[in-house]
């Protein structure tokens, strides 16, 4: 999306969404999207558009991103444990 998040990024949140309220409605799981991307109404639906376009490449970035996020927390751990200990 021009000047704003990524659409893996928004379909993202709408799952962050869903999960904390699964029994939203349509009206209120849009208006909470907008909220927290920052997205207007018609951006958001461009959004959803293209993820139901292309659903395949928009979870190969989700997935990928979760890779990388999880990857970064082992070697943010590493790195603590490390720091905790002497080293001999």
């Amino acid at each position: 999306m021009s000047g704003g998040p990524d659409v893996w990024e928004v379909i993202t949140a709408l799952n962050a969404i869903r999960e904390e309220s699964p029994q939203a409605s349509q009206t209120a799981l849009l208006g909470e999207l907008g909220d927290v991307t920052g997205l207007s109404a018609a951006q958001v639906s461009a959004a959803l558009r293209y993820y139901a376009a292309y659903p395949g490449e928009v979870e190969e970035r989700i997935a990928l991103n979760e890779e990388v996020a999880e990857r970064e927390e082992q070697l943010w751990a590493a790195q603590q444990k490390l720091l905790q200990k002497p080293m001999t």
